[in-house]
């Protein structure tokens, strides 16, 4: 079964040309037509690209570890470090609890895994009261992030390679009277958790690396805002007194009532591009194929076709040749990607009826070979040096949630169950997609 996958997707993968792909769903057809795409006669000998994967706490079981490590060869993982679990109530002074993110860290250690820590899920008490609930936006006042990310890298430096903050911060609606908070697509926001957030995980931690984002659908747009806000800010350090015209006003937000502790903290450079060690994308192409174009550098990716996720892995290159552009010599890593192979027809937990959007697990993995084979072998894509596909198994077992939006991405089938009674992952739950990812660790961590 696996040569006959591996021959269909080679055939495929040099078939299929940008916009003539037979599996496109309507509405939505590629803008860019042409295709741009040059496929190597032979591959390019580079450094081979690390694959690892999102795992949710509630998916640390040994039998877990024991596929990744013994079917797949992998032995990279991203885990949430949720700070609610940490600290769910204020105390003054502030009181951490890190029982659970040290069942989770060390779990992986005893099996020699490399855990990269996503610090997300603010508590209830650092939101604005109009929120009201544990979320993934920022808390109100960015400086109380510091404490926790200083308190969690000392925690656990020298095991804790990696710390990443917060994720598709550029992809929540923007911010308005009625809902004034959250990420607002409004770049400023992030700036001051990535700089807080990266300064208190070296001080506590010097060797651990900080992860820029994972910007949503690789979007360039909000990149480009972001490199320019801080070189703004630089400008202000240097001189406080220049003027500033009113776009620029609103690209600082309320980045001068941080002036002096940015002064403070970094003196007289506090340079984004220093604090941070690898830029993080995320590139979800949906349902659509790895050689299908769908947008020219500079769009909206986010917010086309009403929220659903229009990427292509062209905007990958669009994002290395921005950090060109503004002198950020990072690698990057691919924080989350995947193709999800949803069931169609189903009702999801909202009644929202999805129909059209859906590709089988045959094809999710087709696809997924195709997909990580462009991204070894095409040298627009150099920058990349790791990936963490998400996720290791779908979204749930419930009916109910067929129709999510998330479900189906994993590379094994509905796999919830009793893990106290199975020694191993049985086989029939290995989707087409498991295939392609073992496939290609196989043929080219080899090289290494």
């Amino acid at each position: 079964m696996v040569k006959k996958l591996a021959v269909l997707v080679a055939a495929l993968g040099f078939l299929f040309s940008c916009g003539n792909d037979p599996y496109d769903f309507p509405p939505y057809k590629p803008v860019r037509a042409v295709n741009q795409i040059v496929i190597p006669e032979e591959i390019h000998k580079r450094p081979y690209i690390d694959i690892g994967f999102t795992l949710h706490g509630d998916e640390y079981h040994q039998v877990t570890f024991d596929l990744m490590k013994n079917k797949l060869n992998s032995n990279i993982i991203r885990t949430p470090a949720r700070w609610v679990d940490a600290e769910p109530v204020l105390y003054e002074p502030r009181q951490f609890n890190f029982t659970e993110h040290r069942r989770i860290a060390n779990m992986a250690l005893a099996n020699d895994f490399d855990l990269m820590f996503l610090v997300n899920d603010t508590p209830a008490w650092a939101l604005p009261e109009s929120m009201g609930n544990i979320s993934h936006d920022p808390p109100d006042d960015p400086r109380m992030i510091y404490e926790y990310a200083y308190k969690l890298a000392e925690e656990f430096k020298g095991q804790i390679k990696s710390y990443q903050f917060y994720a598709e911060q550029n992809g929540h609606a923007p911010t308005t009277e009625e809902n004034p908070h959250g990420w607002g697509h409004e770049p400023w926001r992030y700036y001051l958790i990535i700089m807080y957030g990266a300064h208190a995980v070296k001080s506590a931690d010097p060797d651990a690396k900080v992860i820029f984002g994972g910007v949503g659908n690789a979007e360039d747009r909000y990149l480009r805002e972001i490199y320019e806000l801080n070189n703004l800010v630089l400008d202000l350090i240097k001189d406080s007194s220049i003027n500033l015209t009113q776009e620029q006003q609103t690209l600082l937000g309320n980045i001068p009532e941080h002036l002096d502790d940015l002064r403070l903290l970094f003196g007289e450079d506090p340079d984004m591009r220093k604090w941070y060690d690898k830029m993080a994308l995320h590139n979800y192409l949906a349902w659509n194929d790895p050689d299908v174009c769908n947008s020219e550098c500079g769009g909206d990716r986010w917010h086309q076709g009403g929220g659903v996720i229009l990427s292509s892995m062209e905007d990958i290159t669009c994002i290395s040749r921005l950090m060109d552009e503004y002198n950020d010599d990072k690698q990057i890593w691919i924080t989350e990607t995947g193709f999800s192979s949803w069931e169609p027809g189903y009702v999801n937990h909202e009644n929202i009826i999805l129909l059209g959007r859906h590709i089988s697990e045959e094809l999710a993995g087709i696809r997924t070979a195709r997909y990580l084979e462009r991204l070894q072998t095409e040298n627009q894509f150099h920058r990349i040096e790791r990936i963490f596909w998400y996720e290791l198994q779908d979204f749930t077992e419930e009916p109910q949630y067929f129709g999510y939006r998330e479900y189906g991405f994993g590379v094994l089938d509905n796999f919830y169950m009793d893990y106290d009674d199975i020694e191993e992952i049985p086989e029939d739950k290995f989707k087409p997609a498991f295939y392609s990812i073992k496939n290609f660790i196989e043929r080219y961590s080899d090289d290494e």
